[in-house]
């Protein structure tokens, strides 16, 4: 079968490309998934006679960026629209736990059970100014921040940070999502696993009562990036904690 030129090739990519701004649609990614991918069988051929080779050699660059975004657009259609379906089992405080909060602890007091603020941090699952690390643990060697690679969970040991300078050390080492995500990434990410775990009664691990006292529920699934994330689900099967599992 005679291959493409490279340059038609291109053109088909870019044409899909563009109906798919337009509206993310099933079929469109297919198509540019399929384009994208005879564009880069396309590019091992020699460039026809009297075409400029440093041209060439841009447009290929040029070619293997938009290749690599379409082979991940079935992955973001796929945690875009799970969160779509199901942000309203988003705990409205999760967000908030996310980037790090105060802890809360239930005692009993005259015979009441009380909920009573603590000293202590919790959450800071995600990299924010409310974050301070002190100890990178995972992965080893890693003593800077941008050390570490995108997409890439990390685990350390922080303090959470008040919008007022306030510091709050917290106990337990923190897995922390990738730093290159933003909230809205990791609640999509957080609602396909929901989707894969829950919604298809896949990966529940146990049920365990945690420092407020609350019956919570966990499961573990897999981010489009390949690691594991654990959700945790109250009992009305809402999320209210969520991080990389390493």
């Amino acid at each position: 079968m005679q291959q493409p030129h490279w340059g038609n090739a291109l053109r088909s990519c870019l044409f899909y490309l563009d109906l798919f701004s337009l509206g993310a649609d099933v079929v469109i990614s297919k198509l540019l998934k399929k384009s994208a991918r005879e564009a880069l069988d396309a590019k091992a051929f020699t460039p026809n006679k009297g075409v400029d080779q440093t041209q060439y050699n841009e447009m290929i660059k040029t070619l293997e960026g938009l290749a690599g975004v379409t082979l991940k657009i079935p992955n973001n259609l796929a945690r875009i629209k799970a969160y779509q379906k199901w942000a309203n089992k988003f705990d409205e405080n999760l967000v908030n736990h996310l980037t790090g909060d105060v802890g809360i602890k239930l005692i009993t007091e005259n015979g009441k059970q009380l909920y009573k603020v603590t000293n202590k941090g919790q959450g800071g699952h995600v990299y924010s100014q409310f974050i301070e690390i002190k100890e990178f643990l995972i992965p080893p060697g890693i003593t800077r921040i941008n050390n570490v690679p995108i997409d890439t969970p990390f685990k350390c040991k922080i303090n959470i940070k008040s919008k007022y300078g306030q510091k709050f050390v917290k106990s337990a080492p923190s897995s922390i999502f990738p730093r290159n995500w933003d909230i809205k990434r990791i609640r999509e990410e957080i609602a396909l696993v929901y989707e894969n775990t829950v919604v298809n009664s896949n990966g529940f691990i146990r049920t365990n009562v945690n420092s407020q006292g609350y019956i919570i529920h966990q499961y573990l699934g897999k981010s489009t990036t390949g690691f594991d994330l654990l959700i945790e689900l109250d009992d009305a099967k809402n999320i209210i904690n969520a991080y990389p599992f390493i």
